[in-house]
C-alpha cells in the first residue's frame, strides 16, 4: 500500500486533490495544471520551472520531490494554453481568490454571504479562499481587484497569472505544511460581479448593466478598466501624498493607465506635499516606471478606500508585509541597480561600477526594507510595521533577495558587462578612452571592472617619463610605446598584434611591465604562465580549463617567457591575437564561448624558435627592443616603489596613447620596432639560420646527423643563441626537406652537406 505522506511531510493524497479540483479538463477527458516552481529555502539548488503536467498522484510525487528539495510548489487555477503562465498565456477564468495575509480566520470565511468554495490555509492565519465563477478575461482585474478591497485581502494577487501555492506542500518560509481546509468539487460557477456585490464590493462600471450604471455617480467607482482623467483625480484628491511608498505605487498606477498624461496628473497631485515633493526626481523616476509592472490603475481604488474617504473605513495606508510583496516592492526600487546573473549570482551597482559582492546586495535590500519600516511607523500602521520589522536582519535580506530571482527585470548574462571596448572603469568614475573625457559611472555603463589607479586630470610622472627615456632613446619608440600600451587599455582586438618586448636581462622591460600591471590591475589585466602559453591546447578535451576561463575579462595580458627551445603552442597563439572565439569551463561549470579580447605583452630575452617562412604567425608580431643595460650606479633598486607613487600620472600618459590611437585609427609606424621584429625573424628560426651560414643544399649532399647537430650547436653558440634539443632539431630538418636515412654507423640527412668538410 503506497504512503499519502512523505519522509519530510508533503501530503501526496492532499496536493493530487487540489490538483484535480482546480485542474482545467482536456478534449481527451485528461485534468492538467500549470506548474511554478522556484528556490525557497536557504541554500536549496533547484532552478526555477514552469510546466504543464497531468494532474495526477505521478505529477504530486515529482512536486513533492522537488518540494523536499527546497523549491516553492505553486499552481495556476485560471485556464492557460499550457505553454507558459504569462497574462498571455490565461485563456478564461474559473476562479477569483481572494489572499487573505491577515484579519480573517477558516471561521470567518465560512460566515461569508457567499462562502468559498476552496481554502487552503498557505500557513497559520494566511488563507487562500477560491470562488468558483463566470467571468470574462477582460473583466477578471477589476473584479478581483474590487473583491480584494471588500474582504481587505492582497491586491498584488489580482493578477490572472498569479500562481498560488499547492495544499499539501511545505511552505519553506514559514517551514509549514499548507493545508487544504475546504475542498468543494461539484459546485456551479456563480457570476463575478454577483459574488462581489454579495460580498460588499463595489461592482466596476463595465460590469454594470445600463439601466442601472446611469444611476450611479462616476465617484462611486471602487475600479475601472479606463477611469476618466476627472475620476482619476477625484480618487486622488483622497489620499495624502507624504509617503513614500504610497508615492511610487500611485506613480505606478498612473504609468500603468495612461504614460503620457499620467505624469502631469501625478506631479500635480504630489504637489500637495511640498515638504515632500521634489521636481527633480519626479521625471526620472516616471521614466523608470514600467508599463507592464507590478501595479494597475485598481491601486487607486484600493488606497482611496483605505485611507477611508470612500468606504467610511478608518484611515490606514496599505504595505507590502508578505516575502512574496516586499519582494515585488524592492525589484521596482532596485531595478535600474541590481542584477541576478544566470548563475544566480547578485550584481548591484555601487558607487561606479557594477559589484559581485552579494553583502552589498543585501545591504541594498535590507536599505528598502528599513524605509518601508520608517513609512509604516509614520503611518502609524503597527502591524505593518511588526511584519516589516521581522525582515530586518542579513537573513531576512537574503530571503527576499532570494525571491526576487522569479522577476525576469532582474535578469541579466555574464556577458552583459563590461561589453564597451572603449569605456574604462576607474575607482573614482569613468574614463571614455575615445574623447577623454572623465564622468561618473552610471548603471548602464555596465561596467564591473576598475583599475587600480585613480583618475587625476592633473596628475603627471616625471620620474617615469626620465625612465622611459633611459630605456627607449629613440623618440619613436618611445611614441610606439605610448600608443601600443594605450591601445591595449581598450577592449579592441582590431590590430590582431602580440607585443613581444625583447632584450637581455637589465634593461628595463621588467619595471616597465611592472608599472603598468601597477595601474591596470587585475580586473583589466591577467598574467598568463610560459607553460600555458606553450601547451594552452593539451589536456582532457572534456576536462575544466580554469586559466582559460581567465582570459575572458582582461584587455592586457602580461607574460614572462625566456625559454627558447619549448616553444609556443602556435595555433592557441593565433586564436588568442586573432579574436577567434575559444571555448572552455570553470571547475564544476558548463562549457563556455567566448573571445578573448587581451592584448599580449610578452617579455623574453629570445624569440621562440619559430619558422620565419610562417606568415600567418610572424604579421601577428610585433617586437618591440629593449637594447640598453642598467648594472652597478646606473641601476636604481627603488625604481618600481618610486613608479608606484606616480600611478595617476601614468594612468593619464596610457589614456592618451589609447586616444592618439583611436583617433589614428593604427599603430604609429618606428623604424627601431621594424627592424627589430624583421631581425627577429630572421633570428628565430635557428636551424635555417644555420644552414644559410655554414651549409650547401646539393642533391648528392649527405651529412652524419650527430655531425650536423654538433656543428649548428656550436653555431648557436657563437650567436649567443639557445640551441634546439637534437629531437626538435630532427623535426626540424625533415620539415626543410633534407630526408633523414638510416645508416650503419647512425642516421645521415640527405640533400645537404656542410661547406667546411
Amino acid at each position: 500500500m503506497q504512503s499519502n505522506k512523505t519522509r519530510h511531510g508533503c501530503n501526496i493524497q492532499v496536493m493530487v486533490k487540489h490538483m484535480k479540483t482546480v485542474a482545467q479538463r482536456s478534449a481527451d477527458g485528461t485534468r492538467h495544471i500549470s506548474v511554478q516552481t522556484f528556490p525557497e529555502r536557504k541554500g536549496s539548488n533547484v532552478k526555477p520551472q514552469s510546466f504543464f503536467r497531468e494532474a495526477n498522484r505521478d505529477t504530486a510525487i515529482e512536486l513533492a520531490e522537488l518540494n523536499e528539495r527546497g523549491a516553492a510548489i505553486t499552481i495556476v487555477p485560471q485556464r492557460t494554453d499550457g505553454r507558459g503562465r504569462k497574462l498571455k498565456n490565461i485563456k478564461g477564468i474559473r476562479y477569483l481568490i481572494a489572499d487573505c495575509d491577515s484579519g480573517h480566520t477558516l471561521k470567518s470565511l465560512q460566515a461569508l454571504a457567499v462562502t468559498p468554495d476552496i481554502v487552503v490555509e498557505s500557513s497559520e492565519r494566511r488563507f487562500h479562499a477560491y470562488f468558483r465563477v463566470k467571468c470574462a478575461l477582460s473583466e477578471f482585474r477589476p473584479l478581483s481587484m474590487a473583491l480584494a478591497v471588500a474582504l481587505k485581502s492582497d491586491p498584488g494577487s489580482t493578477d490572472a497569472a498569479h500562481a498560488f501555492r499547492l495544499a499539501g506542500t511545505i511552505n519553506w518560509k514559514r517551514n509549514q505544511r499548507t493545508q487544504l481546509r475546504k475542498c468543494e468539487t461539484n459546485t456551479d460557477a456563480m457570476s463575478a460581479s454577483e459574488l462581489v456585490e454579495a460580498l460588499g464590493g463595489q461592482i466596476p462600471i463595465n460590469d454594470v448593466p445600463s439601466s442601472v450604471r446611469e444611476s450611479r455617480k462616476p465617484s462611486t467607482v471602487a475600479t475601472g478598466d479606463m477611469p476618466r482623467a476627472d475620476e482619476v483625480r477625484d480618487l486622488l484628491s483622497q489620499i495624502p501624498a507624504k509617503e513614500r511608498t504610497v508615492w511610487l505605487h500611485i506613480g505606478m498606477a498612473l504609468h500603468s493607465w495612461d504614460a503620457e498624461a499620467g505624469f502631469e496628473i501625478w506631479d500635480q497631485w504630489s504637489k500637495s506635499s511640498l515638504d515632500k515633493y521634489d521636481e527633480a526626481i519626479q521625471r526620472p523616476t516616471w521614466d523608470k516606471f514600467d508599463g507592464g509592472g507590478q501595479r494597475t490603475i485598481g491601486t487607486l481604488y484600493y488606497y482611496a478606500s483605505q485611507y477611508g474617504k470612500m468606504n467610511g473605513a478608518p484611515e490606514r495606508s496599505w504595505f507590502p508585509t508578505s516575502d512574496s510583496d516586499v519582494a515585488k516592492f524592492v525589484t521596482t526600487k532596485l531595478c535600474e541597480t541590481l542584477r541576478i546573473v544566470e548563475n544566480e549570482s547578485c550584481r548591484v551597482f555601487v558607487g561606479h561600477r557594477w559589484s559581485t559582492d552579494k553583502r552589498a546586495a543585501c545591504r541594498a535590500v535590507l536599505a528598502e526594507i528599513e524605509e518601508l519600516v520608517q513609512c509604516a511607523e509614520q503611518a502609524k500602521n503597527s502591524t505593518a510595521t511588526t511584519l516589516l520589522k521581522r525582515m530586518t536582519s542579513y537573513q531576512g535580506a537574503q530571503r527576499i533577495l532570494a525571491d526576487m530571482r522569479a522577476f525576469p527585470e532582474l535578469d541579466a548574462k555574464a556577458s552583459d558587462f563590461d561589453q564597451d571596448p572603449y569605456l574604462l572603469g576607474v575607482p573614482n568614475g569613468v574614463v571614455d578612452l575615445r574623447t577623454k573625457e572623465f564622468r561618473a559611472g552610471q548603471p548602464t555603463d555596465m561596467i564591473s571592472c576598475t583599475i587600480n589607479a585613480t583618475f587625476d586630470r592633473n596628475a603627471r610622472c616625471p620620474q617615469f617619463g626620465a625612465f622611459l627615456q633611459s630605456v627607449a632613446p629613440d623618440r619613436d619608440l618611445r611614441r610606439f610605446l605610448r600608443t601600443a600600451l594605450g591601445y591595449s587599455m581598450t577592449g579592441s582586438i582590431k590590430e590582431q598584434k602580440a607585443f613581444f618586448m625583447l632584450g637581455r636581462g637589465s634593461n628595463g622591460k621588467g619595471t616597465l611591465t611592472r608599472a603598468v600591471e601597477n595601474v591596470v590591475g587585475s580586473l583589466y589585466s591577467g598574467q598568463m604562465s610560459p607553460s600555458f602559453l606553450k601547451s594552452a591546447n593539451k589536456g582532457s578535451a572534456n576536462g575544466p580549463t580554469p586559466a582559460l576561463m581567465a582570459l575572458q575579462r582582461p584587455r592586457i595580458l602580461f607574460c614572462t617567457e625566456s625559454e627558447r627551445r619549448r616553444g609556443i603552442d602556435e595555433p592557441f597563439f593565433k586564436q588568442l591575437t586573432g579574436g577567434d572565439q575559444v571555448s572552455g569551463r570553470h571547475n564544476y561549470g558548463e562549457t563556455e564561448s567566448f573571445r578573448p579580447r587581451g592584448k599580449l605583452l610578452l617579455s623574453t630575452n629570445e624569440m621562440p624558435d619559430w619558422d620565419r617562412e610562417n606568415e600567418a604567425l610572424w604579421r601577428r608580431i610585433l617586437v618591440i627592443p629593449f637594447t640598453q643595460k642598467f648594472s652597478g650606479k646606473s641601476r636604481d633598486n627603488d625604481l618600481d616603489d618610486k613608479l608606484a607613487t606616480e600611478a595617476s600620472g601614468i594612468l593619464n600618459w596610457l589614456i592618451a596613447g589609447a586616444f592618439d590611437y583611436l583617433q589614428a585609427g593604427c599603430l604609429p609606424e618606428c623604424a627601431e620596432v621594424e627592424v627589430a621584429t624583421s631581425d627577429a625573424r630572421k633570428r628565430s628560426d635557428s636551424v635555417r639560420m644555420w644552414i644559410d651560414a655554414e651549409c650547401r643544399r646539393s642533391a648528392r649532399g649527405k651529412v652524419a646527423a650527430q655531425d650536423a647537430f654538433d656543428a649548428y650547436s656550436r653555431f648557436t653558440g657563437r650567436h649567443g643563441m639557445e640551441p634546439m634539443t637534437i629531437q626538435k632539431f630532427r623535426l626540424r630538418m625533415v620539415s626543410l626537406g633534407f630526408k633523414q636515412k638510416r645508416i650503419k654507423q647512425g642516421n645521415e640527412y640527405l640533400g645537404v652537406q656542410l661547406i667546411n668538410i
